[in-house]
């Protein structure tokens, strides 16, 4: 469905989109919905999506076969009273950076509330959306009141980004929702944008899109809705509820078009909705496009033939979501849609129904999320963990327990954090830890000394290995167990086979004993075990491993691998040094028995450079993978280097007079002359807060630290040539107040004499102290009292930097004792370039700029440019506060910039640069034509264009120079005051906006399209409906006319069909019928004794086109016979009268239930050799047309007698009569006569001789 273009408001800095949508608009125009581009091009290009959506479509088959056999036995509810499901949602508001919430493209939350509850309402068929032929679903929706992490929200979330704004959806989807999605498991995504198109493809006009229940958990998961669409009223929001039904696997009504063998598996895959060729675009009238509903015979098709028991073809359901037609007129999902819904839900969407986005949030509820450290492997690292709040108070106080293995210790934690914060929390800086594998455990109790309401989110647990370094040199050789457990840790994650003491002989350089993976017993292929020792390279220049190897394939087997793998930074990544499987790895040939080394020749000694990891304690693993080939042996591992003292680090590393957020680190030089390297952070943050190099003296003070937070700062000596030497650490943590200052300033909007300062509230807050000052002139601080977490400052200076510092008021009337950090910023210059720049208009040819006053602006200077272009055009200046662009071209893409011209003609910088598109050309209205003409009056038509905003209308009479001018704002309109029996023409012309009287969008007029007013006298005729049945053609006497469906009555009377008296004429009718179900008859009158009135003998074709007919396609159906024209039938004009109808026994002045009428005027002519050739009469006029004076020149058979030529208008009446003699020229005056079509008669004793037509012109 084609949108009218978007109204141009805002801050546009791109164009406007749009996707799948509805519109409320005289005639709708359908246009391709992108969730058909995402699922078609899934199913062309990705085979398995392909193969997933065939087999959830078996799936759903299979359920509703199910349900609908349960419901046969009467063992299942048809209707209401099913399980009613709830799914969450978060909607995502992508609004552009500049804007606020409430303003341009960032909707305030209200409406999102009303898109949800119109959502709710169709969904559960209730208030507006309750016809009776509607169906409750009983699926529900809520705004998710818990997010992905535990923590309260309210559904909605706002994302300031322009390319997300005015999404380009091939381009930008996937970042879009990958950036700012939530679980797409657990959670139904909305993301609302101001605009959405297709660029690539020239389109710009799309509602909404969401690829179906197929894509479910993936990043691309979710709706996508315009936010003039979303909570914009009660029809607007049917775009939201057929996106949703989108995302529970429904297709458009007329997915698939006609295609209808079996409705389980064609068209939209619901039985209970006939079959659509198109998408309905005409108001809310029902039209049938697909005659194909009752080809499906099986049962489940409602629509199956009436004598098996269906109810056989029926017209489109324009009503159902699903379509595309005028929103109004949709109000229903079906029995068939909500089954096929509450399927895709549970069976392919299961995981949303498992969600607790709306769960209850408690007010004191804190838990553990994570453990830092100690983490898989443990370097005598301090014991963190992340405290989260997941309440919705402030949490001053907890209690935290953690234990090492079944030893348990407490932490009491207190700080300030708020609702859905989290921080880590340092809660043992030298903690014991055992030698091997072991499991750390930490759990809250007592949030400020309160029962935690939520203790399934309380504890953390963490299985965790930690080794003592060794020192080198090093050598294992596993002959003592006790020795190889102290110094080694197995993992063994399959519980299975693993790596194990075992004894050896054979050769005495490898002793009694070695470790052993026996692949040959061990069931888990691809299984890896490893075997872990810690080595310090302190102080080591170089180092080196050896180990001895031992392995022999298993006859033409798989051979197992092993790897050598080194880790420096306490396993949180490992380099491979060594990777060998097979001939490569084997120390011995083939065997055909578990293997076990004999003597030294089975052995192999393997050596790896470990220099690359001197200076760095490290760990070595071994890792062996199993692929069920043969045992593997490992002995004397040795660890050897060259040591060598590179640098020594400082010493005794301290923190003192540590306050709220300033602390002093200590220390002593290990080295005269030495400088040092110090970086500081919270205890579990990533990255540093701060980094100072080249540091000389033993103390710094730092700053700007958080209140009641635990930091961690590292020292090392940095020598001479990059060698430093490794760091010593200390933690320490600053002072705690439970009335904290604002930790972050912010300043949200800066002007020249004002400023507002915004900082993150706290819950504690009473209000907020602001101090202010000039750089220049800290000492003349100023202060003021706020009751928000925003500040405005007023009265400032022009182009003055001001710094800013904050206290909290806190409740009961005390003050954080220190300030916030402050934040400086600098006001606005005397002369500044206008802000709040935007295109509100645009035409194909031009575009309206505006924008916001500038106090000292007394002129603006506008210039704009197409997109990509690298020069800006000449500029214009203007004093008024907007500019219409001239000279545009359509469909195109430009920019606009403007800056302000100050007194003393000094120039602001130009402002930022809007982007903006011109709309489509004006395209001249076509397809023109006439209905429902009277003798006074006519209805004017013609095919609506999608960018017009009006019609500028005129006609006149054929052959007159003045023109009658109306305007209409649909594709139609009535004109009256005609004259009977007249011939008029008309041209329409589209009008596509104004944005100035120079700058005026509309198209050439169309050309003329001719039509007559009804002549008086005959009675009128006509089928009350003709949608069944309608004239389609009608050939006769070499003439040929199309008319198509007229709506029951039309008459064409502007070309002259000419029938010879005594010939017998050839007929053909041509019926128009979307489906044959009736007999037709059809009955031709001729008015012979031009009486005006259609007597019975003047009826001259009478037959029927019966239903049964042997064959029958879609093309219309024909009927031939003939008449013959009485040989005395009166020379001269008279009218033809055809009736199409489904009853045989209608008069020439009925009207009936239906079928169509057509009138036409033919001429009875001279003909079938009633004249002797050499006794021809001859009548000639010139000029014809003619305007003044018309010339006649008449030849008669018999000069001796006189003849009178009689001069008829098309109602018959005699204008003008003259006596004429044969050859005689005669002059005669018709400057007094109506424009229009005249006959002239020529009689003799009062015998028609000869009949010619003249048509009078203005």
């Amino acid at each position: 469905m084609k949108l009218p273009p978007l109204p141009l408001r805002g801050r546009f800095y791109l164009f406007f989109f749009f996707l799948c949508f509805f519109v409320q608009y005289s005639y709708i125009q359908s246009q391709s919905c992108a969730t058909d581009i995402l699922h078609q091009q899934q199913l062309q290009t990705n085979s398995e999506y392909a193969a997933r959506f065939e087999a959830q479509n078996e799936l759903i088959a299979g359920e509703v076969e199910k349900l609908e056999s349960k419901r046969a036995q009467g063992q299942e509810k048809s209707g209401l009273n099913q399980t009613v499901y709830t799914i969450p949602i978060v909607v995502h508001i992508m609004h552009h950076p500049d804007s606020i919430v409430g303003k341009l493209t960032n909707p305030p939350d209200n409406r999102v509330y009303e898109a949800i509850e119109r959502l709710n309402e169709g969904f559960r068929n209730t208030t507006v959306y309750d016809p009776t032929s509607g169906t409750d679903v009983e699926i529900e929706f809520c705004l998710a009141t818990k997010s992905p992490y535990g923590t309260y929200t309210s559904g909605i979330t706002r994302y300031g980004s322009a390319a997300f704004t005015y999404l380009d959806f091939p381009v930008n989807d996937s970042t879009m929702k990958y950036i700012t999605g939530w679980d797409r498991y657990h959670y139904m995504n909305i993301w609302i944008t101001y605009a959405i198109a297709d660029v690539q493809n020239n389109i710009y006009s799309y509602a909404g899109y969401t690829p179906p229940a197929g894509w479910h958990g993936t990043n691309r998961d979710g709706v996508v809705v315009r936010q003039d669409y979303f909570g914009t009223g009660i029809d607007n929001d049917k775009v939201l509820i057929h996106e949703v039904g989108h995302y529970l696997n429904l297709f458009h009504t007329f997915n698939g078009g006609c295609n209808n063998l079996d409705c389980r598996y064609t068209g939209d895959y619901v039985c209970d909705t006939p079959p659509d060729a198109l998408s309905n675009g005409t108001f809310c009238n029902p039209i049938n496009s697909c005659t194909t509903d009752d080809d499906d015979l099986n049962s489940r098709n409602p629509f199956r033939p009436t004598g098996l028991g269906g109810i056989g073809d029926q017209p489109d359901m324009i009503e159902n979501y699903m379509d595309y037609g005028n929103k109004f007129c949709q109000t229903v999902f079906t029995q068939g849609q909500k089954d096929r819904m509450r399927i895709s839900l549970t069976a392919i969407r299961g995981s949303i129904l498992e969600s607790e986005g709306c769960n209850t949030i408690y007010n004191k509820d804190v838990g553990i999320t994570s453990i830092v450290s100690p983490g898989n492997f443990s370097c005598n690292s301090p014991a963190v963990v992340t405290l989260k709040n997941f309440g919705n108070t402030v949490v001053n106080s907890a209690q935290i327990n953690y234990l090492v293995n079944s030893a348990m210790y407490v932490y009491n934690w207190a700080g300030t954090l708020q609702p859905g914060k989290d921080v880590d929390v340092l809660i043992d800086a030298e903690i014991a830890l055992p030698n091997g594998s072991f499991t750390f455990t930490a759990y809250t109790a007592l949030p400020d000394m309160w029962s935690d309401q939520n203790p399934a989110n309380d504890s953390a647990q963490r299985a965790c290995n930690h080794i003592s370094p060794l020192q080198l040199p090093y050598t294992e050789n596993f002959e003592n167990a006790a020795t190889t457990a102290a110094q080694w840790i197995t993992l063994n994650y399959d519980g299975a086979t693993t790596w194990q003491q075992t004894t050896v002989g054979g050769c005495p350089a490898n002793g009694s004993k070695a470790m052993r993976m026996d692949n040959r017993n061990y069931g888990a292929l691809g299984q890896q075990d490893y075997l872990y020792t810690a080595i310090d390279l302190f102080n080591y220049a170089t180092a080196s491993l050896t180990f001895d190897v031992s392995y022999a394939l298993y006859s033409t087997g798989p051979s197992d691998r092993l790897r050598v793998v080194v880790s420096a930074d306490c396993g949180e990544s490992f380099t491979t040094l060594y990777n060998k499987q097979g001939s490569d790895l084997a120390s011995a040939t083939a065997v055909s028995a578990a293997w076990a080394p004999a003597n030294c020749t089975h052995w192999k000694t393997e050596t790896i450079n470990l220099s690359a990891f001197a200076g760095n304690e490290i760990i070595i693993g071994f890792v062996n993978k199993c692929l069920n080939g043969n045992r593997l042996y490992l002995d004397n591992v040795n660890v050897t280097g060259t040591e060598e003292v590179l640098c020594f680090p400082p010493a005794g590393l301290s923190a003192g007079a540590i306050s709220y957020t300033t602390a002093t680190l200590s220390w002593s030089a290990t080295e005269p002359g030495a400088v040092f390297n110090l970086k500081y952070r919270p205890v579990g943050a990533e990255t540093w807060s701060n980094e100072i190099y080249y540091s000389s003296g033993t103390s710094k003070t730092i700053d700007q630290l958080a209140v009641g937070t635990t930091y961690e700062a590292w020292l090392q000596n940095a020598c001479p040539d990059g060698n430093n030497s490794t760091y010593i650490t200390t933690t320490f943590t600053t002072s705690y107040t439970s009335c904290p200052p604002p930790l972050e300033l912010t300043a949200l909007e800066v002007d020249k004499y004002s400023a507002i300062i915004g900082w993150e509230a706290n819950s504690n807050a009473a209000g907020y102290l602001v101090y202010y000052a000039p750089v220049s002139s800290p000492a003349s601080e100023t202060s003021l009292v706020t009751y928000t977490n925003q500040a405005e400052i007023l009265d400032l200076n022009l182009n003055v930097s001001y710094t800013v510092r904050v206290k909290t008021i806190c409740t009961g009337g005390t003050t954080s004792p220190i300030f916030s950090p402050s934040i400086t910023f600098t006001t606005a210059a005397s002369c500044m370039p206008p802000n709040g720049v935007v295109v509100t208009n645009a035409t194909p040819g031009c575009a309206k700029v505006v924008w916001d006053v500038e106090d000292d602006a007394v002129s603006y200077r506008v210039e704009h440019r197409p997109y990509g272009s690298s020069s800006w055009g000449s500029g214009t200046f203007v004093s008024s506060l907007f500019y219409n662009i001239p000279g545009l071209a359509p469909a195109s893409l430009y920019e606009v910039r403007v800056r302000s011209t100050c007194a003393g003609s000094v120039n602001s910088d130009f402002g930022y640069t809007v982007l903006f598109q011109t709309t489509p050309p004006c395209i001249m209205p076509a397809q023109l034509n006439v209905i429902s003409e009277t003798d006074t009056s006519a209805i004017l038509t013609w095919d609506a264009q999608s960018q017009a905003e009006s019609y500028n209308v005129r006609y006149r009479p054929l052959g007159s120079s003045i023109w009658t001018e109306v305007a209409s704002n649909g594709n139609s309109v009535w004109v009256g005051g005609l004259s009977a029996c007249t011939n008029y023409e008309f041209q329409v012309q589209s009008f596509c906006g104004s944005l100035s009287p120079t700058c005026v969008a509309q198209s050439d007029y169309s050309e003329p399209y001719s039509f007559s007013a009804y002549c008086l006298g005959y009675c009128p005729s006509a089928g009350s409906n003709a949608n069944a049945l309608w004239i389609d053609e009608i050939a006769l006497a070499g003439f040929t006319h199309s008319t198509g469906n007229n709506g029951g009555y039309n008459n064409y009377n502007l070309e002259i069909i000419e029938l010879g008296q005594g010939l017998k004429i050839p007929l053909a009718l041509t019926e128009g019928t979307p489906r044959k179900l009736t007999d037709t008859y059809w009955k031709v009158w001729i008015d012979y004794d031009q009486n005006l009135s259609f007597d019975p003998a003047e009826l001259v074709f009478s037959a029927d086109n019966p239903a049964e007919a042997p064959v029958y396609s879609a093309n219309p159906l024909t009927i031939e016979g003939n008449f013959k024209v009485p040989e005395t039938a009166p020379l001269g004009i008279t009218r033809m009268r055809i009736s199409a109808s489904t009853d045989g026994n209608i008069l020439p002045c009925d009207v009936f239930t239906t079928g169509e009428v057509e009138d036409y005027t033919v001429e009875i002519t001279v003909g079938g050799g009633k004249q002797e050739p050499g006794n021809a009469a001859l009548l000639q006029c010139y000029p014809n047309p003619a305007k003044d004076l018309v010339q006649f020149i008449a030849l008669l058979p018999n000069n001796n007698e006189p003849a009178q030529l009689f001069l008829y208008n098309m109602l018959g009446q005699v204008c003008q009569t003259v006596t004429v003699t044969g050859g005689q020229n005669i002059a005669l005056n018709v400057s007094a006569l109506q424009p229009g079509v005249y006959w002239c008669q020529l009689q003799q004793n009062s015998n028609t001789l000869a009949a010619v037509k003249l048509v009078l012109v203005n």
